[in-house]
């Protein structure tokens, strides 16, 4: 489900403001979030729970030259 539409993602590489925040749950007593940067996409998933508490985030990215 939507969470927010213009959240502020703290990843590694950097601060990245106006994400889509997505909330997440597994079928135990986990869940999360995802953050998509405009433009980039993915760039931090965060989830916690009895089963796992991790922290994917971005560290590095180049975009392709036009």
């Amino acid at each position: 489900r939507v969470l927010a539409l213009k959240a502020r993602a703290a990843a590694v590489a950097k601060e990245f403001e106006g994400c889509l925040e997505v909330g997440l749950a597994s079928e135990d007593t986990d869940s999360g979030s995802r953050w998509y940067s405009p433009g980039l996409g993915l760039v931090m998933e965060r989830w916690s729970g009895e089963n796992r508490n991790t922290v994917l985030s971005l560290v590095h990215w180049t975009l392709p030259s036009a």
